[in-house]
């Protein structure tokens, strides 16, 4: 009986250490979209035309999924939004517009009115580029000299161009100018084998042929009615 139970103990061992090796694998799943940016006190703007925005580089692999405009009040825009997104080099990687009124979903920090749009994956190290176009004064933009990014991101500086169309903002500012941002998740590490799980389920395997093979040939403990 002590041999079984060491062998046991083995076996659920082997065991124990598949499901570690494995359980890494599992964990990553969907998540909650997170704004990439809000801010406590701003000052507001209503001067227009003006795409603005703030550019920022990428910490870790995340996926854009929506775009937004900044409501003041989050209580509806006047108007709707042009947003974009772009590269640094000024090529837009992706837009869409926010309609007026409550229509649109306010982010989770109750600033921002945003739109689902198509996955766009964000490369590490990278910088990029959000705004959005307010093209007359009818709803305000936030001027963010306080302003929490998320640690996925880093903030590098506020973006304006003027216009009333949607145009890459070159021009910058040491603040953040939130007419624009955006949401996004973080990007999950593609499925990959791991090899400490495959020598697991080997292991165990084994040692319940082995631990079966033991049982065979150890003479019954029944006692004799």
């Amino acid at each position: 009986m002590p041999r079984n139970s060491s062998l046991s103990h083995v076996l659920f061992s082997i065991a124990g250490a598949a499901a570690v090796s494995f359980s890494p694998l599992l964990a990553e799943g969907s998540a909650q979209a997170l704004p990439a940016m809000s801010t406590t006190s701003p000052n507001f703007g209503s001067n227009a035309p003006f795409t603005l925005g703030y550019s920022f580089t990428v910490n870790s692999p995340i996926t854009v999924t929506h775009l937004g405009a900044y409501d003041v009040g989050a209580d509806g825009l006047a108007e709707a939004h042009t947003v974009g997104l772009w590269n640094a080099a000024g090529t837009l990687l992706a837009s869409t517009s926010v309609p007026n009124g409550t229509t649109a979903a306010l982010d989770a920090n109750n600033q921002f009115r945003i739109v689902p749009i198509a996955n766009l994956n964000l490369s590490v190290g990278t910088q990029y580029v959000v705004g959005a176009v307010f093209p007359t004064g009818n709803d305000l933009w936030a001027f963010a000299a306080q302003r929490t990014t998320a640690p996925q991101i880093t903030f590098v500086d506020g973006r304006f161009t003027s216009g009333a169309s949607l145009a890459f903002p070159g021009s910058t500012d040491t603040n953040a100018y939130l007419g624009g941002s955006f949401e996004f998740t973080p990007t999950p590490v593609p499925f990959a084998f791991n090899p400490l799980f495959g020598v697991g389920v080997l292991g165990l395997s084994q040692a319940r042929r082995a631990l079966k093979r033991r049982n065979e040939k150890q003479p019954s403990t029944r006692a004799d009615a």
